[in-house]
């Protein structure tokens, strides 16, 4: 089971804390991926760096898409906002 947050979301260490709730399952994940990708002829090298690239990619999709929500938003804002039809 997961931890629930101990610190307010401005706590120097709260990502710290978060990792270090996430770490056992996050392992138990990263090691089923990579004896999968091992059992079907990729290297664990590679499983495990494709892991990260996909982290980071779904990070940056998911900052980008806040980005375009908050742009669409002010959009909405100058041309007075969003009436319904």
């Amino acid at each position: 089971m997961i931890k629930s947050p101990t610190s307010p979301k401005e706590h120097p260490d709260r990502l710290l804390s978060c990792e270090e709730a996430l770490q056992e399952q996050f392992n138990s994940l990263i090691d089923q991926f990579v004896s999968e990708a091992t059992s079907a002829g990729w290297e664990a090298a590679e499983a495990e760096e494709a892991v990260l690239s996909l982290a980071q990619s779904r990070r940056w999709a998911a900052l980008e898409n806040e980005k375009t929500a908050g742009a669409i938003d002010e959009v909405w804002e100058e041309m007075g906002g969003r009436t319904e039809h």
